[in-house]
């Protein structure tokens, strides 16, 4: 998938979700990840398509719904990761007034990319603490040593 954002500004980007517009029940915990840019939990019976929200998202371009909007603006690594990991262009990508034009996908209103865990997931990773200890203390060592960390990984 390639979003294309280019020319002269077109809006005033949302900094705040104050300006926000009321959320359906489905939808919850709005959190800015970017200016324009909203993460939104989202219960899984609710579907993009649904065209539930209002239509003053025009300073919130992008909505991606998630599991944990917490989490997934904490930081750019996990809006990254929570954004492009969890959903698949050809099936969990929609957009307020949606069209295609010469075999080109776009939409009039906000782009909304359904990033929320799906069945078919593998299950999340989680570090094991003790693990990552081992490893943080042999890189410290190789790295009192002075000598070069090639290999170690």
């Amino acid at each position: 998938m390639i979003i294309t954002a280019c020319g002269n500004p077109v809006r005033k980007l949302g900094v705040s979700t104050d300006t926000f517009p009321r959320l359906p029940d489905a939808l919850r915990n709005p959190r800015l990840a970017l200016p324009g840019v909203l993460v939104v939990e989202s219960t899984k019976d609710w579907e993009p398509g649904h065209r539930t929200l209002a239509n003053e998202t025009d300073s919130f371009p992008l909505i991606v719904l998630v599991d944990d909007s917490a989490a997934a603006s904490e930081n750019m690594r996990n809006f990254l990761w929570t954004t492009f990991t969890k959903s698949d262009p050809a099936c969990d990508v929609d957009g307020f007034g949606a069209f295609t034009d010469h075999k080109h996908w776009g939409c009039t209103g906000p782009l909304v990319i359904d990033a929320r865990r799906k069945p078919h997931h593998a299950p999340e990773l989680e570090e094991d603490t003790d693990v990552a200890r081992a490893i943080d203390a042999k890189i410290e060592r190789l790295a009192a040593r002075g000598g070069p960390l090639h290999g170690v990984f």
